[in-house]
């Protein structure tokens, strides 16, 4: 029945192959949401509509309304977009009555890019191998690895099998010398993480130090239209633009029409290294994240937040960075960490597991809201209304700013 589909559209959650559906305080939930990255469909069942939470009320309204082909009231009908396409984090929740649920909920939907939970297992997992690597033979260690690795698949445990593939691959790399070429550096010491939690992400691309940042306007690009723009004749236009730098790193998600965005990027330093470039490294991922956060702003994601990383050599830092409101951006430093170096670094790999989690995650919920974004759904009969837009940002042509360490006040240019 028509209605049905329409009070579906209505009432779900923002589909995507990691959400789950809403479940109901005290029944199973009607609900069920499933995408690709073509397209979200939602479906819906004329049953248990009878409870008495704020939710189910929303839907009861949206079904009326549907069924008798009236157009709902402009408080249901905001509520209810709201819900469906912007309030990724949630805080509607507490609004509906629904706060003895909200921690179910948000683990159901996966929304938070906080820092995961640390667990234990895991250190005493990589103490026993670092433990093998100091006393017993190499034959020993490898014939640990591989049964640490077989009983973490047959356990299907991700995180088990993530931390021995990264034992595994620092195996060989501990105690080499880092200080011959940044590449060196880079492939004995991040270069596991990022090939673990990035190259491998689906409808991704990545670069190292080849990649250039998507413009503005290329919001249909492809590798040879992208080669185009750069040697077209506004080539001396680009001769000073930040597009023209390319980063160590770069991670592009991929859609439709050849569209592209950039999600994360990482620069590197090997130890000792001294500047050879009038810019820092910092700066510049601090200058080109902000050029991201404005292409997703073009694009029209709500909450554009992107992130990167930073190694100089000698210490690891994370961050992210979003745009608040017209202008005014925030470049968040969310960890830092140390390299390794030897075999006794190893025992760090677990809580370095946890930020590299977080960048993929705010990497993966970036990827999901231009998903969303691109599917451009509408919805026919009366609940053929607009979602309620975004809050309209104007993105600064100034440089970023972050707070100075010695003054909460004061704010230095990056």
């Amino acid at each position: 029945m028509r209605h049905q589909k329409l009070a579906g559209a209505a009432d779900s959650c923002v589909g995507t192959s990691s959400i789950t559906p809403l479940p109901a305080p005290s029944e199973p939930s009607p609900l069920s949401g499933t995408s690709n990255m073509k397209a979200i469909n939602y479906h819906v069942d004329d049953k248990n509509l009878t409870t008495n939470t704020a939710v189910e009320k929303y839907r009861c309204k949206a079904v009326a309304a549907a069924a008798e082909g009236a157009k709902m009231s402009d408080a249901y009908t905001l509520a209810l977009n709201h819900i469906i396409y912007y309030d990724l984090k949630n805080h509607t929740i507490n609004e509906l009555g629904l706060s003895s649920h909200q921690d179910e909920i948000k683990a159901s939907l996966g929304v938070d890019a906080d820092l995961p939970m640390l667990d234990s297992r895991l250190s005493v997992v990589a103490f026993e191998v670092i433990q093998m690597m100091t006393r017993g033979s190499v034959d020993d260690v490898e014939i640990l690895l591989a049964e640490k690795l077989i009983a973490a698949k047959k356990a299907k445990d991700k995180r088990m099998t993530c931390l021995v593939k990264l034992l595994t691959n620092y195996f060989n790399k501990v105690g080499q010398s880092l200080d011959t070429t940044e590449d060196t550096f880079v492939s004995q010491t991040i270069g596991p993480f990022l090939e673990l939690y990035f190259d491998s992400m689906n409808a991704t691309e990545h670069h190292a130090s080849r990649g250039r940042l998507e413009q503005p306007g290329s919001f249909s690009s492809s590798s040879a239209s992208t080669k185009r723009s750069y040697s077209s004749s506004s080539k001396s236009d680009l001769s000073t633009s930040w597009y023209t730098l390319q980063p160590d790193y770069l991670l592009k998600g991929l859609f439709e029409n050849g569209l592209k965005i950039d999600v994360f990027l990482a620069e590197f330093k090997k130890p000792s290294a001294k500047p050879s470039q009038i810019l820092n490294d910092k700066v510049k991922l601090g200058n080109l994240m902000k050029l991201m956060v404005d292409r997703l702003v073009f694009l029209g994601v709500p909450s554009p937040v992107v992130c990167g990383l930073f190694a100089d050599g000698r210490m690891t830092y994370t961050y992210k960075m979003t745009i608040k409101k017209d202008g005014e951006y925030e470049f968040v430093e969310l960890g830092c960490f140390g390299t390794i170096r030897c075999t006794s670094d190893l025992m760090s790999l677990p809580i370095m597991m946890a930020y590299f989690e977080q960048l993929a995650e705010i990497v993966k919920q970036t990827l999901e809201k231009m998903e969303i974004k691109l599917s451009g759904e509408v919805i026919p009969g009366p609940l053929a209304l607009l979602p309620v837009p975004v809050e309209y940002l104007r993105c600064s042509y100034e440089y970023p700013s972050c707070v100075s360490l010695s003054s909460g006040s004061k704010k230095t240019n990056l």
